[in-house]
Order: C-alpha cells, then structure tokens, then sequence
C-alpha cells in the first residue's frame, strides 16, 4: 500500500509543530469522508499514514491561529507503490501560509 508523509514548515525548513503551544492537525479526507484526524508529531512537525489505498484525497493541515485556519490540498495516490510527501510551508512571524509542496515517488 501507498505511504503518505505530511509536514508543516517554516520557512526556512524548520519543523512548525505548534503556535503559542497548541499544535497544528492534520486530517486526509476522501469524498465527503473523513479518514483520518490527527495532531502531528510534537517533534517533527508530520504524521506518516500506511496502508493508503489508491483513489483520491484532499489533505488538510489546521491551526487557529495561522491564515488560513485550514489549508487544504487535494492530490491522487495513483498506486500501492507512491511514496507521497505534502509539505505545508508557513511564514512563521506572520503566520500564514506560504505554498504547499509536494513529492511523489512512484
């Protein structure tokens, strides 16, 4: 099955686990559904999903005190083979969000 790392950085590549100590949630929702919800690692600011079937998603990454609360980011896991990396990228002092990167690795 496919793997699914989701992150939140800074600007410059540092992990982005929390803001005034309340830490940023992740949740991967495919249709209307709702898969998954989740706090990230308090150390690496991701959440690594395994076991992710093919089909398509959106990832959200949420925070109540960054711009946009939630940013989300819709993408496809085209086989049980993708190793896909989202990357949600914040400009810390301002708190909001920068980009979304991603890679994916057949």
């Amino acid at each position: 099955m496919a793997v699914l790392i989701l992150n939140i950085r800074n600007e410059v590549g540092q992990a982005l686990t929390s803001i005034e100590g309340i830490p940023f949630s992740i949740a991967i929702q495919q249709g209307n559904k709702l898969a998954i919800q989740q706090t990230v690692d308090l150390t690496y600011a991701s959440a690594t999903l395994v076991d992710v079937t093919p089909g398509q998603y959106i990832a959200i990454a949420t925070h109540p005190r960054v711009e946009p609360i939630a940013a989300a980011f819709q993408f496809q896991v085209t086989s049980d083979e993708d190793l896909i990396l989202i990357l949600f990228v914040y400009l810390e002092s301002e708190r909001v969000l920068l980009n979304i990167e991603t890679f994916v690795e057949p």
